[in-house]
Order: structure tokens, then C-alpha cells, then sequence
């Protein structure tokens, strides 16, 4: 995809999933799944990174977000879901 600002390209994994979104300038944006395609970590240049925990039913239940190389700025996340499976809520773990 090409803008004003430059060249946008996306790169796939062999089973079609989104693994890398370049944008102009060398920001973008880097995914990875788990064994079982479920979204397992995000990460965009020069921001936050995401990491996300599943329990057996494929639910997310978790979510870890950490500052640009700042382990101590760590936050984790619990869900809440509803009888539907929507989610109604995040708590803070800490």
C-alpha cells in the first residue's frame, strides 16, 4: 500500500495470520500467535507491548502491557465475562 508519506507493506504467517505491519519512517507493528493461532503478543515501535493470556476454554483472561523496555512499568489484567461471553469488566492485578 503506498501513501504520501511512503511505502506500507504486511507480511503473513503460513497460516495467513497478520505477523508484521510496516509503516513509513520504520514504525509498525509486530504480532505473534500461539500454537493455536490465538493473538499471543503485540507490539508496536516505539510504544507499549501486550501480551496476552488464554485459559483452556480460549478465553482471554489476561493481559500484560509493558512499557517501551521497562519491565517495572508492568500491568496485568484479568477479564471478566458474562454468561453470553462478553466481556463486562478488567481488573487491574496489581
Amino acid at each position: 500500500m503506498v501513501h504520501a508519506a511512503g511505502t506500507r507493506s504486511f507480511s503473513h504467517d503460513a497460516r495467513g495470520s497478520l505477523i508484521a505491519d510496516t509503516r513509513p519512517a520504520g514504525a509498525g507493528v509486530t504480532l505473534a500467535y500461539d500454537d493455536h493461532a490465538r493473538l499471543a503478543s503485540y507490539a508496536r515501535a516505539g510504544a507499549e507491548t501486550q501480551a496476552m493470556l488464554y485459559n483452556g476454554f480460549d478465553e482471554r483472561v489476561g493481559l500484560t502491557m509493558e512499557s517501551v523496555g521497562e519491565v517495572l512499568n508492568a500491568v496485568t489484567y484479568k477479564f471478566l465475562d458474562d454468561i453470553l461471553w462478553r466481556q463486562v469488566g478488567r481488573l487491574s492485578a496489581q
